[in-house]
């Protein structure tokens, strides 16, 4: 998976890209450091952008927007989730060397598990990771409260779970979660190191995606679950 993972390197917040190093000394934890920001920046946007909105046009009311600001930083991270965790779990994807050595796939100079500045980077990994399971555990909760929610008229609730409830059907409402589980481990498998078990792994995780597709059909719109079994297909193909 090392092209695929190499050629959307934009796609992982991959700030060398911009041939940053071209004008100045950048260390791998550096780097590593600045992909885990984008996300979060990216987000600190998106509320500078409402609350500067909000203070302007809706100064009486903002608290009332808040379900429009958690419904585009749900959207965003639910678009940009592969990313994420991609961009988090780097230090740990790992490649061997025939001198039995093994580096990082992205810094070709850091050794693996080998000296403080890779160890400091897993453990700004394992702390990043908090981002993605934070937004899963929302997720679950929004569709576990669903029908609570629905009985009792919950309109704030609603609309702040919009940007998942309004994507898939209500009675499947479970596969926006294993679909955003299946993402999440798509970005997980470059970090197993035998080629031979990411492929393998990557093959079951389609195969089981397609057959949640295909059995229950969960995306409203009839054509986001024919492009999303093309996909299913097209990786098992490919």
């Amino acid at each position: 998976l090392q092209p695929v993972v190499e050629s959307a390197g934009f796609l992982a917040f991959d700030v060398s890209e911009l041939r940053v190093s071209c004008h100045m000394h950048v260390s791998s934890i550096e780097s590593y450091l600045s992909r885990l920001l984008v996300p979060v920046a990216a987000l600190a946007f998106v509320c500078l952008v409402h609350f500067v909105c909000t203070a302007i046009w809706y100064f009486h009311s903002a608290m009332a927007r808040f379900p429009i600001l958690f419904g585009a930083m749900g959207s965003i991270f639910m678009a940009f989730s592969i990313s994420v965790v991609l961009a988090t779990l780097s230090p740990v994807q790992c490649m061997h060397h025939p001198n039995n050595l093994w580096t990082m796939r992205e810094e070709m100079s850091e050794l693996c598990w080998e000296g403080s500045r890779h160890m400091w980077m897993v453990v700004a990994a394992a702390f990043g990771t908090l981002l993605p399971i934070s937004f899963l555990a929302a997720v679950t909760y929004m569709l576990r409260a669903f029908p609570a929610k629905m009985r009792e008229g919950d309109i704030r609730f609603l609309n702040t779970a919009q940007f998942v409830l309004s994507r898939y059907r209500a009675e499947v409402r479970y596969c926006a979660l294993f679909l955003i589980v299946r993402n999440m481990a798509l970005a997980i498998v470059p970090t197993i190191p035998d080629p031979v078990v990411q492929v393998v792994t990557l093959q079951t995780i389609s195969i089981c995606s397609l057959i949640v597709v295909y059995r229950y059909q969960p995306s409203r719109v009839a054509f986001a679950n024919i492009s999303e079994a093309g996909l299913c297909i097209g990786t098992l193909l490919a």
